[in-house]
């Protein structure tokens, strides 16, 4: 099976979920983000000038090198500013993109690439639907 390269984007301190997720799906998905990783990084969410500066280029390069697919994470109440440049970048590669939650997207969801599931389990089906490929 050819395992898709995930970049997870998301509020910072979702962190624990994304560290769960690749957990749970390590023998399905690559994830290639790694700002999930930094310990601290649920702490940092208020200082995030600082506690993020070295970490969006590698970010970045993340999105465009190194990930097949996108999966973002945004509720309601949430200001996606980094998700948002992160789902833009993907966007502009035509990449394709899975949000998750209840935040407001935006027109642009409704395209081609961009699918929309109200929880992560319902975006797992998906990808696992439309990514996964069976080499044996």
């Amino acid at each position: 099976m050819i395992k898709p390269k995930i970049y997870l984007a998301s509020k910072l301190f979702r962190a624990p979920q994304w560290r769960l997720f690749r957990t749970l799906y390590l023998n399905e998905f690559e994830v290639v983000s790694t700002w999930h990783d930094n310990l601290t990084v649920e702490a940092d969410d208020a200082n995030c000038d600082l506690a993020c500066r070295k970490g969006w280029e590698g970010n970045l390069e993340q999105v465009v090198n190194r990930c097949d697919i996108l999966l973002a994470h945004g509720e309601k109440d949430d200001k996606l500013n980094g998700t948002m440049i992160e789902i833009g970048m993907a966007f502009g590669l035509s990449k394709p993109i899975y949000l998750v939650g209840s935040y407001p997207w935006g027109t642009w969801k409704i395209l081609d690439h961009v699918q929309h599931f109200n929880n992560l389990l319902e975006a797992v089906e998906a990808i696992r639907k439309d990514v996964c490929v069976d080499q044996t």
